[in-house]
């Protein structure tokens, strides 16, 4: 799945993203930042989850499992954050008796001979070896399929599996077919014209058949094959609002609800993974901004607060907090509702008792979105969420971690409240180092966050005697393609530069030159933040006769 990692603003992060300059300074867009909506726009995350079906038929919905690449979720840079793709993996259960008609739920793509010869191989004391030769057969027509498809990219996958299966699935008598009567004109059509809706080609039936199979409630192998397809159809932009128009929304909320009860012994393991399926789907369709009104108008935002408050599972848990990510991305509204729904106690909470790696990453990246907003910065802070911030970033054993973390310090560091609050905490303790790191993405939080900090006078003294100065220089000497971070160690110095004391100890590490340089710097936005600067320590004596 993916997140939305979305920009800062004057020095916030988003969807996941950077923070930028203060209100004293030249008006600065955002610019956008993760891993980094499509790790952070959104970050790319795999779970691996494993039902007691297998895959549904070789339609478009299930060879996406099989074709589709990762969408990589930058570090919630400057995307939204990636999709999650769900895997399921097929297990088998007795009694005896039923394994036959079991079997032709799960493999619903496979004939009755093949489940036959399937069916000797099984041995009550061993289910695995049904399964693993089921699946052995299923993955070798998916391979003819993909082979297929190589060959005939003109045809959708709907009209090869007809034709394998016409051919009792030879892919040579099929490939032999396609070549001597060539690409029928109707098949022609429907790739090469796009459907009104922007949808993939050939896709329609697909979708409308996961989204029936997701409203079987009797029926758990389908609407885990159901939620599979919704979960892999919505790593695609232009299936996410689809999924939602055509009412897929409801059976997933539905499932995902289900999470906050205790679970069944009988069916608790397979209900478990349906609600890991959902949590995911639901992520992936907030992705798209034109979902997020849609998706909290029916609901979504307390059944995804509820679940953090009550389900345990770590793998729901990282994806309602993805959830949450995407649905706060630029949308004030959606902050607002995950505030009055307590959604960012709850996010405050998982942040100091969990310890999953995925959790603690989403969670990170969704305050982060959630603090470029000035109401819930210092909210965020008086939850006690700085402790366990600074704590992340100092263990430093996910760097994932350490750079979601680093940009919500960097987003809460505008807080003009919180300020000395912060100071207290020992955040410049945490973040000097971080500035010199060899990461470029955390040594850019960290320096964002410093400029952040240094919008206010009364933090000018700790600043400077935190040393932050020399890695402020370093940063402004850095190469061109991080120009952020020269913008950013700009606007902290011309902040500082505002005290007197501060004035003197530029001058003493040697910046009079380093800022009469950058007066010809190629971004007009750092000349600006040069001449302040040049203009503040004028005032020091003997600087200006220097300049005659």
């Amino acid at each position: 799945t993916q997140r939305y990692m979305g920009e800062s603003s004057c020095g916030s992060a988003s969807k996941m993203g950077q923070c930028h300059g203060s209100a004293d300074l030249p008006d600065q867009s955002s610019t956008k930042m993760r891993n980094e909506k499509k790790r952070n726009k959104k970050r790319s995350l795999k779970v691996d989850t494993q039902f007691p079906t297998a895959a549904a038929p070789l339609t478009l919905a299930n060879s996406l499992s099989s074709v589709s690449t990762n969408v990589s979720d930058e570090c919630r840079d400057d995307l939204p954050m990636t999709p999650v793709k769900a895997k399921i993996t097929s297990r088998i259960r007795t009694p005896k008796h039923k394994v036959m008609q079991t079997l032709r739920n799960m493999f619903i793509d496979m004939d009755d001979e093949t489940l036959e010869v399937a069916m000797k191989a099984y041995d009550d004391e061993s289910e695995s070896s049904l399964a693993e030769h089921v699946d052995g057969e299923r993955l070798k027509l998916q391979d003819k399929l993909m082979c297929l498809l190589e060959m005939f990219p003109n045809l959708n996958i709907a009209t090869i599996t007809r034709a394998l299966a016409d051919n009792d699935w030879d892919i040579d008598e099929t490939a032999e077919k396609f070549l001597s009567t060539h690409q029928p004109e109707a098949e022609l059509d429907e790739r090469s014209t796009p459907s009104k809706s922007g949808a993939l080609p050939g896709v329609g039936s697909d979708l409308m058949e996961a989204i029936r199979r997701a409203n079987i409630r009797t029926d758990i192998g389908n609407q885990a094959i159901a939620l599979r397809a919704l979960a892999d159809l919505a790593l695609h932009e232009e299936l996410q609002t689809e999924i939602v128009r055509l009412g897929g929304t409801e059976p997933i909320l539905r499932v995902l609800k289900s999470a906050t009860r205790g679970l069944d012994s009988e069916v608790g393991s397979d209900l478990l993974e349906l609600q890991r399926l959902a949590a995911t789907a639901l992520a992936n369709l907030a992705l798209h901004e034109s979902n997020q009104s849609d998706l909290v108008t029916k609901g979504s935002l307390p059944i995804l607060i509820e679940v953090l408050n009550r389900c345990n599972d770590s793998a729901i848990q990282s994806n309602c907090c993805r959830a949450m990510a995407n649905l706060a991305y630029r949308n004030e509204a959606n902050e607002a509702l995950i505030a009055k729904e307590g959604g960012i106690k709850s996010m405050v909470t998982l942040l100091k008792t969990q310890k999953d790696t995925e959790v603690l990453v989403e969670t990170c990246a969704a305050l982060a979105n959630l603090a470029r907003n000035a109401d819930y910065q210092e909210l965020i802070v008086q939850l006690d969420a700085m402790v366990p911030l600074l704590n992340q970033i100092k263990c430093d054993h996910d760097v994932e971690i350490v750079q979601q973390a680093c940009r919500t310090v960097a987003n809460l560091c505008m807080s003009q409240p919180s300020k000395s609050k912060l100071i207290q905490f020992g955040t410049l303790d945490v973040l000097v180092p971080l500035m010199s790191t060899d990461n470029s993405y955390i040594r850019r939080m960290a320096v964002m966050a410093v400029a952040n900090l240094s919008t206010g006078s009364d933090t000018h003294d700790d600043i400077a005697a935190s040393g932050c100065l020399t890695p402020l220089f370093h940063a402004l000497r850095s190469t061109a393609e991080e120009l952020d971070c020269q913008r950013q160690a700009a606007r902290a110095l011309a902040n500082l530069t505002e005290t007197a004391s501060v004035r003197t100890q530029v001058v003493q590490a040697g910046g009079l030159g380093l800022f009469l340089s950058l007066a010809q710097h190629r971004s007009e936005e750092v000349q600006l933040l040069a001449a302040k600067t040049l203009a503040n320590i004028a005032s020091v004596k003997g600087v200006s006769q220097s300049w005659l």
